[in-house]
């Protein structure tokens, strides 16, 4: 489904949520990238930093005193950290919408999230909606994400990685799930179906179980491949090595699920 935005927007709050853990180089290139090209007039900044001993607070307080900076006491994973990050923005800003973002992605156009929300605002039935993600030299890296209706308890990742950007990827579509690096969220989903699953820790498959509860619950999910959003992929999370946790997590979504998704 294909969706013509030709409406005049009122440019409702976004609340952008970075999370991050040790990552102040990453920070420095999302942060800069964000602030210079954004061209949306109603949006904060609020970073969440998971304990961070590199010096992450103390750069963002003095490199980007308009960001917002909670500074938690240790690493809760990304599921709680960014559950933390969303509690304090409805509370105090009162946003129509969150937008998750990842600290090793970077901004590359001025209307990006103008393009987003755009999207959101065209239908009062759409509740998440999704850029393409790209590598540095712009190949493919994420589009959507495929769930398969018989729910077969297995796994085909990143079909598409890899492959040269054309125009089959530029379009507006529906779609099953996305990819949580960059995702931006109507507050009303948060309220019907509740924060990330926190049982996905450290991290892995919270977004995508996230998306299908919001799908279930009758919220449309849209990938506006007009908007592209570098993300260097594993970056962020590379210094981690929980594969006994990552193996949980699966067994945690195929329990929930019973279901295949296959990444594109």
């Amino acid at each position: 489904m294909y969706y013509c935005i030709i409406f005049k927007m009122n440019y409702p709050k976004v609340c952008i949520i970075i999370l991050n853990w040790n990552g102040k180089e990453l920070l420095k290139d999302c942060l800069s990238s964000l602030f210079k090209l954004t061209d949306y007039p109603n949006y904060k900044v609020i970073v969440v930093d998971n304990g961070s001993t590199d010096g992450s607070v103390e750069f963002v307080k003095k490199n980007f005193p308009k960001a917002d900076v909670l500074a938690l006491d240790k690493n809760y994973g990304f599921p709680k950290g960014n559950n933390i990050g969303i509690k304090y923005a409805l509370k105090k800003y009162k946003p129509k919408y969150i937008l998750l973002l990842n600290n090793d992605t970077k901004i590359i156009q001025k209307d990006w999230l103008t393009k987003l929300v755009e999207t959101a605002e065209s239908d009062e039935k759409i509740g998440i909606v999704g850029p393409k993600l790209i590598y540095p030299d712009g190949r493919i890296q994420h589009v959507w994400t495929i769930v398969n209706p018989y729910r077969f308890q297995f796994f085909i990742t990143n079909y598409k990685r890899g492959e040269k950007d054309s125009k089959r990827f530029s379009i507006l579509k529906e779609v099953d799930a996305l990819c949580g690096a960059c995702v931006l969220i109507k507050k009303e989903v948060i309220e019907k179906i509740g924060l990330i699953d926190e049982n996905f820790n450290p991290f892995w498959l919270e977004d995508t179980d996230f998306f299908i509860r919001a799908r279930d619950n009758g919220f449309k999910l849209i990938y506006n491949g007009k908007v592209k959003v570098v993300h260097f992929e594993g970056v962020s999370t590379k210094k981690y090595a929980g594969g006994k946790d990552l193996t949980e997590n699966k067994n945690v979504f195929s329990f929930k699920e019973e279901t295949c998704c296959i990444f594109f």
